[in-house]
């Protein structure tokens, strides 16, 4: 099952094993289209830019585009792959659409009349495709090389040649600027292309396991990477230099994040840390303690897309970490590496928590059954919410932060007034455990996820 919501919000699509695409209205959570016409699984689905149109790609091989002014094929069936698609992507313009399956070719269709204008063939099944931020060039990934096309003429510009043996490239990055793109190499290295002239700038060692993810800085000058090993790498791009942060944790590192206010990165681990690190001399400058617990088991997910662990949650506006452990929160703040705030109360496992939208509050669930309210400025606890039969397990702020969300393992979601404490709505349905909860844009709809099911909840009517 593939699902997403529209750039403004106000729809919301779900692929199915079936064949079929349901579209919500998130007004009223009505279903507004059931499209119906793929023959396999849909594997990838994705909003045009503006909003006006779904693109779907399915096991049969095809792309459909739909119309969701009248929920119906806004042209033909993009026939043309002969193996399953696997991925599409819109370009930054989203007048065109990239799709890559196994039948060794990435497709560019032409949004406005649903034709193919290219069809680029690579001697591998193409396992990632991305539009450079510019949306003028097309990079696809395949076993051994990374082919970079011009999106205008359909030629390809280079053919970068990544290893003469077995190297899967299954991740790309392009630069801010679309001067570079980043892929795994050989030997466990990184290895950064020019993309103009189609020769490799730097060749990034040191990764004892294959390459797993990597992140430019928001300037471009700078990159992290992490493999599944037990260290991070910081390179100083801009220099042409690289230094290697050694001991960087004990156990594998799950992921890394930018501050956006500071030059430092902050990384998580399996061995409970997070460290702060300097962006340009790969010195760290703290480790954050007191993490004895950090990966939770009642996640579905490890970490998140932001390269957070299931335990922390990074806050870019305020350059503030909120970290949670056994019964204890902490509040960091990244300019001084100092523990802002601690909050104690709970007489079991923290297994989840949020920040206000208001920043004046957090929430945090615990398996001792309650949700507390904390104030984040003086650690006071504000309320603590009774009402759940069993472990909580997810809790979550709406938009305005004037209500805050909680599920539990009792399949139940409570709503609770910030302000008073009071539960304000139950929301009956999932016959087990309350894995993430998800609120509309406008905060007037919710979606709760529970072992593979999805309810979409009126905030109003419950």
């Amino acid at each position: 099952m593939s699902c997403t919501y529209s750039s403004d919000g106000d729809s919301f699509a779900v692929g199915l094993e079936d064949g079929t695409i349901n579209v919500y209205a998130t007004s009223n959570w009505e279903r507004t289209w059931t499209m119906r016409g793929h023959c396999g699984q849909v594997t990838s689905i994705a909003y045009s830019p503006n909003g006006d149109r779904i693109a779907s790609g399915s096991t049969d091989s095809t792309v459909r585009l739909w119309d969701l002014t009248t929920g119906q094929l806004n042209h033909h069936i993009l026939s043309g792959h002969t193996e399953p698609v696997e991925t599409i992507a819109y370009s930054p313009q989203g007048d065109l659409l990239a799709s890559a399956g196994l039948d060794r070719t990435v497709r560019i269709w032409e949004v406005a009349t649903g034709e193919c204008s290219r069809i680029l063939i690579g001697r591998m099944p193409v396992e990632c495709v991305i539009f450079s931020p510019k949306g003028n060039q097309l990079a696809a990934g395949g076993l051994n090389r990374v082919q970079l096309w011009d999106v205008g003429s359909g030629t390809r510009i280079h053919t970068l040649l990544v290893s003469d043996e077995f190297t899967r490239i299954h991740t790309l990055a392009y630069s801010p600027r679309g001067d570079q793109v980043a892929s795994p190499g050989p030997d466990k290295t990184v290895l950064l292309w020019d993309t103009e002239t189609g020769e490799c700038r730097n060749k990034l060692t040191g990764h004892a396991q294959d390459v797993t993810k990597v992140l430019f800085s928001p300037k471009g000058d700078h990159m992290a990477s992490v493999s599944g090993e037990k260290i991070v790498r910081l390179w100083n791009l801009g220099a042409g230099t690289t230094r290697v942060v050694r001991n960087s944790h004990s156990k594998e590192v799950l992921g890394v994040v930018y501050s956006w206010k500071r030059r430092q990165i902050i990384s998580f681990s399996r061995d409970m840390t997070i460290r702060v690190w300097d962006a340009q001399t790969g010195v760290c400058l703290q480790t954050l303690p007191g993490h004895d617990d950090l990966v939770n088991p009642y996640d579905d997910l490890t970490y998140s897309s932001l390269g957070l662990t299931s335990s922390s949650i990074y806050l870019p506006q305020d350059d503030r970490i909120l970290s949670w452990a056994a019964s204890t929160l902490s509040l960091w703040d990244v300019e001084s590496i100092t523990r802002f705030r601690s909050f104690e109360g709970h007489s079991g496992r923290i297994n989840g928590a949020d920040f206000s939208p208001q920043r004046g509050q957090i929430a945090s669930a615990s398996e001792d059954g309650t949700v507390r309210l904390w104030n984040a400025e003086t650690g006071e606890c504000l309320h603590v919410l009774n009402g759940h039969h069993s472990t909580i397990i997810v809790v979550k702020y709406s938009p305005r932060g004037s209500q805050v969300a909680s599920g539990s393992i009792d399949g139940a979601v409570r709503l609770w007034n910030t302000r008073t404490g009071a539960c304000q709505r139950i929301l009956i349905g999932h016959a087990d455990k309350i894995s993430s909860i998800t609120y509309s844009s406008d905060g007037s709809q919710m979606i709760s996820h529970s072992n593979g099911t999805m309810r979409l909840w009126s905030i109003e009517t419950g």
